[in-house]
């Protein structure tokens, strides 16, 4: 992703979820439908809901993303993102991460 996105917009629908966000180098885009593989369990309380957030806070994950085992993201109605990854600590144990984001305000 462009480091010049000032923030990445979560876009949960019914039929799945897109991030997006723009920056210099233009529009980037991630569209996960519900029946994909990534998904344990999809849920949706709402027809469309939309809630953006800082890129800045978001882009520390990345790191954790490539290690984890399983990640589990959830929104509640009002916007607060709770990112889970469950980590291989060593070839028995797992340990997790907790990230927790409130949404971006504009003004």
């Amino acid at each position: 992703m462009d480091s010049s996105i000032e923030r990445l917009d979560f876009i949960i629908a019914v039929d799945g979820l897109r991030i997006q966000g723009q920056g210099h180098a233009g529009e980037t885009l991630i569209h996960f439908p519900k029946e994909n593989a990534i998904f344990d369990v999809f849920n949706s309380f709402a027809d469309t809901i939309q809630y953006s957030y800082k890129f800045t806070i978001l882009s520390t994950v990345f790191k954790a993303l490539y290690g984890c085992k399983k990640t589990c993201l959830k929104v509640n109605a009002r916007g607060l993102l709770d990112i889970q990854f469950m980590m291989p600590i060593t070839d028995q144990s797992i340990g997790f991460i907790e990230l927790v984001v409130i949404p971006f305000i504009f003004f």
